[in-house]
């Protein structure tokens, strides 16, 4: 379904702003799927996802399974057994579409039906359930994402040293920063016989967040601290296919925060 999922990722992109109420939620919700039927229904081997609707407080989601090779009864078990489960079928790879749909305050109804026997079976995840589904599906604090969010409002970013930010986004547990390079500054492959001698590289970084004294720089580190969550540099150039990345561990910056009192 991931094809899927990043279609409704782009058509929330274009309307979300995280912290907002349930009812705002909810109707960027309903303008989503509404754009997202369009494209429905579509296969994803064993199943097909026929249509989405919001009824009441329910986001009803209608499936087809084949039974040749999926058992109706044993896959309705499957998804009452694995609440997360049930919400990565939705939420998939997309953290941004998993917290706005936590916000909206909708439960899930998935009505499910047979393709051969035309029988239906349903299964119901209330919103507090799918709140602590999505808190595990995600993994990262809400205010990170917000934080993704404004990064990517305020690009592109010249850093200076022929380096200018072209994006943000969490990959993997990290913050990551996409960063152009002007190679006549800094190249590629100097930046790999870099990383092939080891951390210097990082622990420069690293250095760098010890001198911090802006307040907004400061709760940044904040959130990041509390969230557990790393920071990675993806460095890439317009004359070069490759891409050098630098990863700063929720360890390596925890260390280093927790020793220069950036939290206080």
């Amino acid at each position: 379904m991931k094809r899927l999922l990043i279609l409704l990722t782009l058509s929330l992109f274009c309307l979300t702003s995280y912290g907002q109420t349930n009812e705002v939620a909810k109707m960027q919700m309903i303008s989503a799927i509404e754009m997202t039927n369009e494209y429905l229904p579509k296969s994803f081997g064993v199943l097909s996802l026929d249509r989405m609707i919001v009824q009441g407080d329910d986001l009803v989601i209608y499936i087809t399974i084949d039974e040749n090779q999926l058992d109706l009864d044993a896959y309705v078990a499957n998804l009452a057994g694995a609440k997360s489960s049930a919400v990565a079928m939705v939420v998939g790879e997309s953290e941004e579409f998993g917290i706005l749909l936590k916000e909206s305050g909708l439960n899930i109804m998935y009505v499910i039906k047979g393709n051969n026997s035309g029988r239906e079976d349903r299964f119901f995840l209330s919103s507090y359930d799918l709140a602590n589904a999505v808190d595990k599906e995600t993994g990262l604090n809400e205010l990170i994402i917000q934080m993704v969010f404004n990064t990517r409002n305020e690009l592109p970013q010249d850093w200076g040293d022929g380096m200018v930010l072209t994006d943000a986004f969490i990959e993997d547990g990290y913050f990551c920063y996409e960063v152009m390079i002007d190679e006549a500054s800094l190249s590629i492959q100097a930046l790999k016989e870099i990383k092939s001698m080891g951390t210097s590289m990082e622990e420069g970084m690293l250095g760098n967040f010890a001198s911090v004294t802006n307040p907004i720089e400061k709760l940044f580190l904040k959130y990041i601290y509390e969230s557990k969550t790393g920071i990675r540099y993806v460095f890439w150039a317009e004359t070069s296919p490759e891409r050098v990345s630098f990863n700063l561990t929720p360890e390596m910056l925890s260390g280093v925060i927790g020793n220069y009192s950036l939290l206080e």
